[in-house]
Parts: C-alpha cells; structure tokens; sequence
C-alpha cells in the first residue's frame, strides 16, 4: 500500500509538472469549414437586371447589374463567388428562337467557364435561371399590354413551348455542368409573380391577365422543377428552387415591391425583375433557405 500511494503521489506530480510546462493542451477546436466555390449562370434573373446600374464585363456583349443575388450571397462571407457570368437576355443556346444573335447563351457560357476552369470538380455550388428568354416571356408582357384580348394567346404559346421545345433542353443543359462539375449542388432557381391582381394598385395589365401572367410563370416554373428532377436522375445534383413564395405580397403593385417597375418608362430593361430588396429577401433568402450552402 505504501509503495502504491508513493506511485500515486509521483505520477500526480509529474502530470502538474507536465501542464505547468505547457505540454498538456486543451483539446483543438475544429477547424471554421472553408467557404463553397459557386459559379453563377444565366440569364437576367442571375446578372442582376434591376438591382442597379448596368455593367458590362470587358470584351463581352454581356450585360449584368451587380450585385443581384450571386453578389449578395458572396458577400455574406460563406460563400465564395467564383464568378457570375450570366448576362442579361441570354437564352438557353443559339438555337432558341428568342437568341438576339449577340448576347453569349447558357451553352457559351458553361463552355467558357470549363475552359478557363472556373467550373470544375472543385465548384461546390452552382445556381442557373434561365428559360424564360426561349419561351418569349418579353414578347408575352408585351403583347398582353398591348393586346390585351389576347393575352391568353400569348400565354399558352408560352406555356406550350416549355413543356415540349424548353424542357429536354433545360436537361441537357443541367447535364452539362455537372459534366463540368461532378460535385456541384445545381440550384435550378424558379421565376416569380410580377402582379399582386388583388393589390388594387394598376400596372400595365388587367387584373384578369396579370392572374394569366402569373399562372404562367408558375407553369414554366413547374418545367424548370421537372427539368432538375429528370437531370437528377440521370445523375446530376440537380434541385429547385423556389423563389416565387418569397415574394407574395411584394409585387410590382404594392406597397412594398420587391419588383422593379418604372411607370414613367415601361419598356425599361429592369421593369419586372427583381429590385434590390427582391434579390436579398427573395432570391438571396431561396438559396440560401433550400441549397444550404453552408453544409456543402
């Protein structure tokens, strides 16, 4: 008993010497995780159309208004934006009816990005919005202001040329950047109501045609949503996102939009995007809500 409570006592002595000599520490907090790579494509809804002034990157037909919604998400400070390289009007490939012959397409700029290696098998994150160039929706606001009595017309043509001509190339379009970037989560980010019919508040369309309008946008939303689901299929981390709730209450007409309308000059390329407040609240908030990219 004596020569196991000398033990005792020496082996206690020797850890207090031990700890005292700063060789015994604290057990190391984990390593902050390191921010996700995320690439931004698309068309106006991704380069900021009516967040702000325009700009256009060096060398490029391309349009943008920083910050939109990938400028707002780098800067929370989780997030590293790679870069945005989606651009005002830009349609899905040269191919779209709605291609203006000048502005770099979704296909052009996910070619671009593999070149120069800005979306590769590092990217963690990668959100797109497009399709609404290649179904026209320009061409149906307008002709439902302009033409009222056929704003159904408009609509259903719309309507009609997502879910047969837009769809297989939303796929494969989805498809190709997984192909670049294997490891990717793809946000496939949806489009929102312009209107509030019940708001009182007038605008360039009718009550009636703003609630066509709107269920318009929820069909063509609801193809973006098949679209990312067939592409998850096929292998590709693929998911929607909702936008759209975000917004409710905050249209064009309201009191509070969170979408850009000029009265003064109606055929503004900002008007029915969202504004500054739209693309932190709405689309910023989506992201981060449903994607998550701070688990990526």
């Amino acid at each position: 008993m004596v020569g196991f409570r000398l033990g005792l006592a020496g082996a206690t002595a020797a850890v207090a010497l031990t700890a005292a000599a700063g060789l015994i520490s604290a057990p190391a907090e984990a390593a902050p995780r390191a921010k996700v790579d995320f690439v931004a494509i698309g068309d106006s809804f991704t380069a900021g159309t009516g967040s702000g002034g325009e700009f256009r990157p060096a060398g490029l037909p391309c349009w943008q208004s920083p910050p939109g919604y990938p400028g707002d998400l780098g800067a929370t400070g989780r997030i590293n934006l790679v870069t945005n390289a989606a651009c005002h009007d830009a349609a899905l490939s040269q191919s779209s009816p709605f291609y203006d012959g000048l502005t770099p397409t979704v296909t052009e700029q996910i070619a671009k990005l593999a070149v120069s290696r800005q979306l590769s098998a590092t990217t963690g994150m990668v959100t797109i919005t497009a399709g609404g160039t290649d179904v026209g929706a320009s061409k149906v606001l307008g002709g439902c202001a302009i033409d009222p009595q056929h704003c159904a017309g408009y609509v259903d043509s719309a309507v009609n040329a997502a879910q047969t001509l837009l769809l297989p190339a939303l796929v494969q379009t989805y498809n190709a950047i997984h192909s670049q970037a294997p490891n990717a989560k793809i946000g496939v980010v949806g489009y929102v109501h312009f209107f509030n019919p019940s708001s009182g508040i007038p605008t360039i369309l009718t009550p009636a045609n703003q609630q066509l309008v709107n269920a318009g946008t929820d069909k063509l939303n609801a193809v973006l949503a098949q679209a990312a689901g067939i592409a998850a299929g096929e292998g590709a981390k693929t998911q929607y996102v909702d936008a759209a709730g975000k917004f409710a209450g905050h249209e064009a007409n309201t009191t509070d939009p969170w979408v850009a309308f000029d009265p003064t000059n109606p055929t503004a390329d900002s008007n029915f995007h969202p504004n500054a407040a739209g693309y932190i609240n709405g689309y910023m908030a989506a992201v981060l809500s449903q994607l998550k990219p701070a688990q990526l």
